[in-house]
């Protein structure tokens, strides 16, 4: 806000060798007008705030396996989003906007909300005394029409604010499914090991770990957004990307 008129004005001036730069012609005057925003933010803004929920089982199985199922849920309430309400009306003719004397300006509102699943599947496994393993199994889904609290719904302006559902559907941020696996592997030599007399066996097997990870998950979603005159005017200018 403190970027804009009134609080700031930016202006350029050319000169010459006729007309030179001068303290007294160096801050010309700028015109004077009724609107001069560029940027809003609505009176109302309230933070945005987050619900989460959690449910989670676990058993011991045999074989020293560990198991344990997760649910989580996340909803978001009132985050950020930018929209452009300066528009130009369904049905209306091209460039008439609400307000006549004011360009297009950017309006930031907490009318943005969010929705997050997941379920989880995690399995412990303690395999002998020198061998262990965890792996973890993820299923999630996440749907928003803004998948940031601050910024803006992540930097994207409203195609239409007078249709916010059409901005609702996967967030940037969704991915499907992921799975992560970690292992340790320690020397077998030992009390507990497999060998623990001397020998070649013990001599070569001995003081080493060997640890380890791997991940896989999809990957992000794509979306689709409707560029030209949303107005509706000109179905020549309406394309899909």
């Amino acid at each position: 806000m403190a970027a804009q008129p009134p609080f700031a004005r930016t202006g350029s001036l050319a000169t010459d060798l006729d007309d030179p730069l001068t303290l007294q012609n160096g801050f010309p005057a700028q015109p004077s007008s009724t609107i001069t925003n560029t940027y809003a933010v609505d009176r109302n803004y309230k933070l945005a705030y987050a619900q989460t929920w959690t449910i989670a089982v676990q058993q011991t199985l045999p074989h020293n396996l560990l198991m344990e199922l997760e649910y989580v849920g996340t909803k978001g309430t009132g985050l950020d989003i930018v929209e452009n309400p300066n528009q130009t009306p369904p049905g209306a003719t091209v460039n008439s906007t609400l307000v006549s004397n004011a360009n297009a300006f950017t309006y930031e509102t907490d009318h943005a909300n969010s929705i997050f699943s997941r379920g989880a599947s995690t399995n412990d496994a303690s395999l002998y005394a020198r061998m262990s393993a965890v792996a973890l199994y993820t299923f999630s889904k996440s749907i928003d029409n803004a998948s940031s609290f601050t910024g803006g719904g992540g930097g994207t302006l409203v195609q239409n604010p007078l249709d916010l559902a059409a901005e609702r559907g996967l967030s940037s941020n969704d991915q499907r499914h992921r799975f992560t696996l970690t292992y340790l592997l320690s020397s077998p030599v030992g009390i507990h090991g497999l060998w623990r007399n001397g020998g070649w066996k013990t001599r070569m097997l001995t003081g080493w770990t060997l640890s380890g990870n791997f991940s896989a998950n999809s990957g992000a979603p794509l979306t689709a957004y409707i560029s030209g005159n949303l107005a509706g005017t000109s179905k020549g200018e309406r394309d899909l990307w």
